[in-house]
């Protein structure tokens, strides 16, 4: 899970992730099938990684999506909701 993507280095060393990724033959798929997988019992192939946001920022969207989409690598976002930000009743 990738949490902090704000940070100057962090676009560079999630491409690096990605290259790296590739050259090792380590396949990504999309969180609803490993879930399917493992529900059904079916093997998943090896050097298998599901990749996973948390709470992303701007940052995301500016700079690993593009690298995601362009891939056409499957990941998924959770959103949480901070407890600063609960609505009040007028």
């Amino acid at each position: 899970a990738y949490m902090h993507t704000q940070d100057d280095a962090y676009p560079d060393q999630f491409k690096a992730h990605i290259e790296s990724m590739e050259a090792e033959h380590i396949k990504a798929l999309s969180l609803e099938t490993i879930l399917q997988s493992h529900e059904t019992r079916l093997r998943l192939p090896a050097r298998t990684v599901a990749f996973t946001f948390d709470n992303p920022d701007q940052s995301f969207f500016e700079e690993i999506w593009p690298t995601l989409r362009d891939k056409n690598i499957p990941f998924a976002v959770f959103i949480s909701p901070r407890s600063d930000d609960k609505q009040t009743s007028s």
